[in-house]
């Protein structure tokens, strides 16, 4: 993927040594927090990035058990992410297979997000259960660790004739407040769209104000309530791109667009930006990607 050449570190006003790697964030209000036990060893501050996502990245891999997030090349290695296989049980995830990220290059780093099935159960692929949990940084600035996240959800759903979608809903930066509103990755076919001619996914917005309870209720609805959920023309907010060597070496590209590349949305919307493009390709390595498989979700689960 090109270099946008974008100087993406002036996104943020804060100064952050690579060394430090934390920093503290203050946002306003918290919800339900997922624990499945208590671990202080791993202790971390309520933190942000240690530094920005840049406008464009790539993924490599290293022995199938570290991802990597990059810049423009591949040798600029900026966040390790964890594959989490469930057998060790270690939080954050637990017994859930996923993806933990790293605030820095090293898995020995501190813990700054993850992403997972919503069960061990769900892990297996007869269940057909595509529920995914997202663990975010707490919204105060209080002492967080593995164990003590907020959990987030995204869902999957039919677009009809159009597709499929990977919805979910985080707290965004609007007037210097936080609201909390909706969004959704949306599948492109291969040659649809000149930047991802291998197929991917856009993100898009699909809602407004949304409270903590209600992705849970949009994704038991048909997705037909929203006009903007089925409005084409809407900013896309980003670009998840697939690449031929899907698997392994560099699996796909990210790219921030409109007011995801501007940074307007807020520091926890981009990090949930990443880490739900992140499920996504952890899905389809795992053949749970693919229109049949949620459409068949949807029969015997229920939208």
């Amino acid at each position: 993927m090109a270099n946008l050449n974008v100087n993406y570190t002036s996104r943020y006003s804060r100064s952050v040594s690579p060394k430090t790697r934390v920093a503290p964030v203050t946002l306003s209000r918290e919800h339900h927090a997922g624990s499945d036990s208590e671990d202080d060893d791993e202790a971390v501050s309520g933190v942000s990035p240690y530094l920005p996502f840049p406008p464009s990245m790539n993924m490599s891999y290293s022995w199938l058990k570290t991802l990597y997030i990059c810049g423009a090349s591949r040798d600029e290695r900026l966040y390790a992410v964890e594959v989490h296989t469930g057998y060790s049980g270690r939080l954050p995830l637990g017994t859930r297979p996923g993806l933990i990220l790293h605030n820095g290059t090293s898995t020995k780093d501190p813990i700054l997000a993850a992403v997972g099935d919503e069960s061990q159960m769900a892990a297996r692929f007869y269940t057909f259960n595509l529920n995914s949990v997202l663990l975010l940084p707490p919204l105060s600035g209080r002492k967080a660790s593995p164990g003590n996240l907020v959990t987030e959800g995204m869902r999957a759903r039919t677009l009809g004739d159009r597709g499929f979608a990977f919805r979910f809903s985080v707290e965004v930066s609007k007037g210097g407040r936080l609201r909390r509103e909706t969004f959704e990755w949306r599948s492109i076919k291969k040659g649809e769209r000149d930047e991802a001619r291998d197929g991917g996914f856009k993100l898009v917005q699909v809602g407004g104000p949304e409270t903590p309870d209600a992705l849970a209720l949009a994704g038991s609805s048909s997705g037909s309530g929203s006009s903007k959920a089925t409005d084409e023309g809407c900013e896309v907010l980003a670009l998840l791109s697939w690449t031929k060597t899907w698997w392994v070496n560099h699996p796909f590209a990210l790219q921030f667009k409109g007011s995801g590349l501007s940074g307007a949305l807020g520091e926890r919307w981009t990090l949930a930006a990443v880490m739900t493009a992140l499920r996504i390709w952890y899905l389809r390595i795992n053949l749970k990607s693919n229109r049949g498989i949620i459409s068949l979700s949807e029969t015997i689960r229920g939208k």
